[in-house]
């Protein structure tokens, strides 16, 4: 307790401070890609072929190894994989296996992604990514 000479400040625990959090604590030790998908559009069968559609967004986020302990655990990390810690920021939706991050010109294809998501709420974005 605070005593007679004070006043407590009581913040309320919400999912949305915590992701304001995480977001904050990504752009400060992070830095800004751009999050590349492909969409595949319809068929067409004149051509054989299949209309993609490509869409690139800026995001945060931290590039990563993966430690010893990781790798031990999952023999699908290969050596090269980088981990990518990404910021919910405003994404409209979660990136997923198979998009790309482009960094320094780069493109990493994501082989993995989970979502940080107590309660259903996302935080941030964990992407194994590949060259």
């Amino acid at each position: 307790q605070c005593g007679a000479d004070c006043e407590e400040l009581i913040v309320p625990f919400t999912y949305a401070n915590s992701k304001a959090t995480a977001d904050r604590l990504l752009t400060q030790f992070g830095r800004t890609i751009t999050l590349r998908r492909v969409v595949q559009g319809a068929y067409n069968d004149d051509a054989s072929t299949v209309t993609l559609t490509t869409t690139d967004e800026d995001v945060t986020a931290v590039l990563l190894g993966f430690n010893d302990r990781e790798r031990a655990g999952n023999p699908a990390i290969l050596a090269q994989d980088r981990k990518a810690l990404v910021a919910v920021g405003a994404l409209a939706s979660p990136p997923v296996v198979g998009d790309r991050l482009v960094v320094d010109g780069a493109e990493w294809q994501a082989i993995g992604a989970s979502a940080l998501s107590p309660a259903g709420a996302d935080l941030l974005y964990t992407l194994q990514i590949r060259r």
